[in-house]
Formats: C-alpha cells, structure tokens, sequence
C-alpha cells in the first residue's frame, strides 16, 4: 500500500454525506474522524461525464472556489477503503485548503481525476445530488465497497463496475414500479380510484 498521506483528506463530493461515508469507511469508522469545513481555491465541482459524482477541474477564475471538509484521523485502512472506492479515475494529490476561521492554508490530500474521467461541464451540487441521486450512490457504494478485499485493491475491473451500475440502475427502477403496483391493487381492493 506505500506510506499513508500524513495530511488530512479533503472531500469534496458524495464523501461529505455521512451516509456514503460510513459506507465507504466501514461500520463505526466515520464516527471517529474529525471533520473541518475548509474550501479549495483555483478549482470548480463538476459531474464525471455519464456518473453521479463529481470530479473537480482546474479554473483560474478568483472566485473559483469549492466547499468541502478535511477529515482527520483517517488511519491505513480507512485509507486503503477510501483508495478502493476512488478506483483508477482517481489519484491523490496534495494541495492547499483554506480553513478555520482566518481560512488559514494547509496542505491537504485530494482525490482528483485523472485521464479516465471525463468533465461533463455541469456543475455538481451536494443538495441537488441529495434530492435527486443519492439513493443510486447508496447502492452502488454498497455493492462496490462488498467487494474490497476480493479484487484489485484500486477498484474493480471497468467491466465489474459496469455490471455494478446495471444492477443497481435496475433494482432501483424496480422499486417505483412495484411501489406502484402495490398501491394500485391496495386501491382497487378498496375500490378507490
């Protein structure tokens, strides 16, 4: 696995919901990480072209500015479960985060795309992606982080994530429609329109 980053993390997408996190981390492991808001100059949040989760892109605009958090106190297998999640469409990279109340600079370590993804040019934004997108993340944090510790230690083959988003595209069409079945046969027993 080579040395642990001795900086904290800064994460700026679906890592800051508290659900995906504890998803990726493991039962129990996000409760003990200290969390600080802090922000990334020089840098937009956009979507990954045809993904749910965002990537972030270099703009040399002064206002270009993203929201975020470090966590601290991430141990090697926190690291090592946060590498799987990423996959090879991210790699780590420290840079500068503004944080604390005199938004002092420190280093910090963040996952950023590499070549394999694409920018989509739309913005990325947590409470939309909340809304609209987070229970596909759910199931596919699930069903991702079941395989850590049974293939690649830097994410599954393309073709197994591939299959990964099928199914969960799938089960989670599938619940509407049988929601919606249920309803209309509890409604018509009750002869209600």
């Amino acid at each position: 696995m080579g040395t642990l980053p001795s900086s904290p993390l800064f994460v700026f997408g679906s890592l800051l919901d508290d659900d995906i996190l504890s998803i990726v981390l493991g039962p129990g492991a996000s409760e003990r990480l200290h969390r600080e808001p802090a922000s990334l100059c020089g840098f937009h949040r956009r979507r990954v072209h045809g993904e749910p989760f965002p990537m972030l892109v270099e703009h040399p605009a002064p206002e270009a500015e993203v929201a975020g958090a470090l966590l601290h106190g991430l141990d090697g297998e926190a690291w090592a479960r946060l590498r799987f999640y990423e996959g090879p469409g991210y790699a780590l990279r420290r840079l500068h985060v503004a944080s604390g109340e005199r938004r002092r600079q420190r280093p910090a370590d963040v996952f950023l795309a590499t070549e394999r993804l694409r920018d989509s040019g739309t913005p990325w934004d947590l409470d939309h992606w909340r809304r609209t997108e987070k229970p596909l993340a759910v199931l596919l944090a699930r069903d991702l982080m079941a395989l850590y510790g049974q293939t690649d230690p830097d994410g599954p083959p393309d073709a197994v994530w591939e299959d990964i988003k099928i199914r969960c595209r799938a089960r989670l069409s599938a619940v509407p429609e049988r929601d919606h079945a249920h309803c209309s046969r509890t409604a018509a027993s009750r002869g209600v329109d």
